[in-house]
């Protein structure tokens, strides 16, 4: 959970390239103890997200322009492809519950906040894509 808040906030420019990452503050942030916050990191790390240097913590690491544009590219073809597979799975209620989740997103006001409404949401989207059954 906590990688994936922080990946997304990477993503989506939240947590701008070089911004350091206080193990002690996500921790709190997170209600978690640095255990946890720790291993985010260190999966992070070795997805190219973070770099942590001996004696001076963790930062966002550095996205050339090319790569950027080849992680959005990338990731609007796997959501594409995710709602072209959930949109037929969906029924009122996951629907009704998908805008609520989108209005939630809309009104935060904490950036911290709005990052994990927004996972919820285009979550919501997505499940659906799972939940289909496939007959032969």
């Amino acid at each position: 959970m906590i990688a994936n808040a922080l990946r997304a906030a990477i993503v989506d420019g939240s947590l701008a390239p070089g911004t350091p990452l206080r193990q002690d503050a996500i921790a709190r942030h997170f209600s978690v103890s640095a255990i946890p916050v720790r291993e985010a990191l260190r999966q992070l790390e070795s997805e190219g997200w973070v770099k942590a240097e001996i004696n001076k913590g963790a930062t966002v690491a550095p996205l050339s322009a090319q790569e950027a544009r080849e992680i959005y590219e990338i990731r609007a073809a796997l959501e594409s492809l995710a709602i072209g597979l959930a949109i037929p799975a969906h029924t009122p209620a996951s629907l009704r519950n998908a805008a609520a989740l989108c209005k939630a997103a809309s009104a935060e006001k904490d950036p911290s906040l709005y990052v994990a409404r927004n996972q919820a949401f285009h979550l919501s989207l997505y499940v659906p894509a799972g939940e289909r059954s496939y007959s032969r």
